[in-house]
């Protein structure tokens, strides 16, 4: 990363913030309060999206809450990256994944997702393939049909997972400070 601005943002569904969809959101809400920002989360308008800036070594980070559906979320990425001057490698995305088992995290380029509508979203509108993703293990569901998974993906976690997921976000958040900090 170049020395500057970065994204950092939480995808999921603003309407459903506690389901498994979510916990991007739950981690930048972390971040936030590491940052000492977590007071400061106003909506902006011009990106429709909850927005808290941090300065953290020699980087603003910009942390992004999109106020749309997931599907939707890439809408606001853009418009962020656009506002607060972010070149698409300085975004990270933090979002769930049915495909790794809850309690782990995997970072890695955009290219390694299958099938996350919100990091399609952002590909699109960003028309770039060099943002970080971040997933966050919600699965494996326990259904394999597709409204299994979905059910799977719109449900809360019980207070075991929610104890395990916390662990998880906990490493997630300090391992992106960390990767700042390295820039």
């Amino acid at each position: 990363m170049r020395r500057g601005n970065a994204q950092i943002v939480g995808l999921g569904n603003y309407q459903i913030q506690s389901s498994r969809c979510s916990v991007g959101m739950a981690a930048v809400n972390i971040l936030a309060k590491k940052l000492t920002v977590d007071a400061t989360w106003h909506l902006d308008r011009r990106c429709d999206a909850k927005v808290a800036v941090a300065v953290y070594g020699h980087h603003e980070i910009i942390l992004l809450k999109p106020q749309q559906f997931m599907k939707m979320n890439g809408v606001s990425v853009r418009r962020a990256a656009e506002v607060y001057q972010v070149a698409p490698e300085d975004i990270f995305m933090i979002h769930d994944q049915i495909y790794i088992p809850l309690g782990k995290y995997v970072p890695g380029k955009e290219e390694t997702i299958r099938d996350h509508s919100g990091v399609i979203s952002c590909k699109n509108e960003m028309k770039s393939n060099l943002m970080t993703s971040v997933m966050i293990g919600i699965g494996p569901a326990p259904r394999t049909t597709k409204r299994g998974r979905l059910h799977h993906k719109l449900g809360r976690f019980s207070e075991v997972q929610q104890r395990k997921l916390m662990q998880v976000l906990e490493q997630c958040t300090n391992y992106l400070l960390e990767d700042l900090v390295k820039c």
